[in-house]
């Protein structure tokens, strides 16, 4: 008899915890990139009285006897489909239409001096004219087209949330200033040409992921640069009409002339239900989640980026409100089993009255 109490028991607690995820995702119904959680139960394990019999010249077969001792919680699932669209009219603000996530960190060299950020080298298709060209001094022969060292992606954060803007110092950063990665722009300056800036030759390569960030107005000097590597006496070329095309090209105009400032970063991640939520909409990428690629938006099956809209969470709440009567039916019979489990012990107690 008190089996069924403790069953009922463990009844209420996952009905509880299923009420935490429904409350959870409620709360979050209005914010920007949240997905959906779900609490699913399974029973626990069961107490057998007799098993089960094979079949005689007389009787036939029984089956076993078991007694169950309650639920638990199974599993909380991430419901990672994509959520509607929220125009803002910001032009910085991002949002990825079909799978992905966009890869921000904080500046992870501490070794290098400030302004120095790490980059991350990404595998490349071979070129077979340049006798496979994976390689090369980058060091990229080992790794598939796209792939990136799984220990590196994995100290950076990810995210639906694309709200974006260049910060005082030049830097692509989100709404909490972590630095937004993906392939900057290399320049070459051409002293003929006027050597500035703005007359400088830009080519996008994919063979390296690193924090996004302005031109350097005082590159003329060097020669050559990347828009997002050196910091060796960095300006912050001043730029308007910043684009973000749907591959995640970002662009901008200086004197009358185009600037490309870089291409967004957009990770593919096998199993995204895997990722481990963190706080800020951020996930970290876990076991389980496969070899995870760095690639230009609307390639190896990544989505396209939209700019001027944000990502709204996929929390349905019609859905929502049914799950939570449900788990409050569900609680409030498991109650019910409690109470009428202590009547019948009481009628036990006072059986000699």
């Amino acid at each position: 008899m008190v089996k069924s109490m403790f069953a009922a028991v463990a009844g209420l607690r996952a009905h509880q915890a299923k009420m935490d995820v429904i409350g959870n995702n409620i709360a979050n119904v209005n914010t920007y990139g949240y997905k959906t959680a779900r609490a699913t139960f399974r029973d626990v394990f069961y107490a057998t009285s007799s098993g089960a019999g094979d079949a005689g010249e007389v009787y036939g077969g029984t089956n076993p006897m078991q007694l169950g001792y309650g639920s638990i919680v199974a599993s909380v699932d991430s419901i990672m489909t994509g959520g509607g669209v929220a125009a803002t009219d910001k032009p910085m603000d991002t949002m990825i239409v079909g799978n992905g996530f966009f890869m921000v960190g904080p500046k992870t060299s501490e070794t290098a001096g400030p302004g120095i950020y790490d980059s991350i080298e990404v595998g490349v298709k071979e070129d077979p004219a340049a006798g496979g060209g994976g390689g090369g001094a980058g060091g990229t022969a080992t790794l598939q087209p796209g792939e990136i060292n799984q220990d590196k992606v994995k100290a950076l954060s990810l995210t639906r949330v694309g709200n974006f803007n260049f910060d005082g110092d030049g830097n692509l950063v989100d709404s909490e200033g972590r630095l937004v990665y993906g392939f900057p722009a290399e320049y070459t300056v051409d002293p003929n040409a006027g050597g500035t800036a703005t007359n400088a030759k830009y080519e996008i390569k994919r063979n390296k992921l690193a924090p996004l960030r302005l031109p350097n107005n005082n590159q003329a000097n060097q020669g050559t640069g990347t828009g997002g590597a050196t910091a060796t006496n960095y300006e912050p070329m001043p730029l308007a009409n910043i684009t973000i095309g749907k591959d995640g090209t970002i662009m901008g105009t200086s004197e009358g002339k185009v600037i490309t400032i870089g291409q967004i970063g957009i990770a593919n991640v096998p199993n995204p239900e895997a990722l481990e939520r963190q706080e800020r909409s951020y996930y970290k990428a876990k076991a389980n989640t496969g070899i995870i690629t760095a690639n230009p938006a609307g390639q190896n099956s990544t989505g396209t980026v939209q700019s001027g809209v944000l990502e709204m969470s996929n929390v349905d709440l019609s859905r929502e409100f049914t799950d939570m009567i449900t788990t409050q039916r569900g609680f409030q019979a498991n109650t019910r089993i409690i109470t009428v489990t202590d009547q019948m012990l009481e009628e036990m107690v006072n059986m000699k009255r």
